[in-house]
């Protein structure tokens, strides 16, 4: 493409509209931190006698129980959980929303 003074101001018109819009995306992604990191999100699993939860806790879960207690859908795949969840107690997970932008949830896994 030819560096003429029209294809430029064009360019610098993208420029500036993708600008705002990862600002405004910016900011999404911090007013949804702020909520998630207001409380706990609680899990409910099946547990044995001991307090050992039958099977493991997975980023589905606590997709949904954002969605249900936060208001807010976030992608599984977006959610990293930092330990093995095994037992009933508070864990932290780690939320990439991408380009650097990444925040810590607690959340918390309760007998059902």
């Amino acid at each position: 493409m030819e560096a003429s003074p029209s294809n430029l101001k064009q360019l610098d018109e993208r420029v500036k509209v993708q600008k705002v819009k990862e600002e405004k995306m910016l900011a999404e992604i911090a007013k949804v931190v702020e909520v998630l990191k207001a409380a706990p999100v609680k899990i409910g699993a099946k547990t044995g006698t001991s307090g050992k939860i039958f099977g493991s806790v997975t980023g589905v879960q606590i997709a949904r129980a954002i969605k249900e207690q936060k208001g807010y859908e976030i992608d599984r795949r977006r959610i990293h959980i930092l330990d093995d969840v095994k037992e009933l107690g508070t864990y932290k997970a780690k939320l990439d929303f991408g380009k650097g932008n990444e925040a810590e949830l607690e959340f918390e896994v309760v007998a059902e």
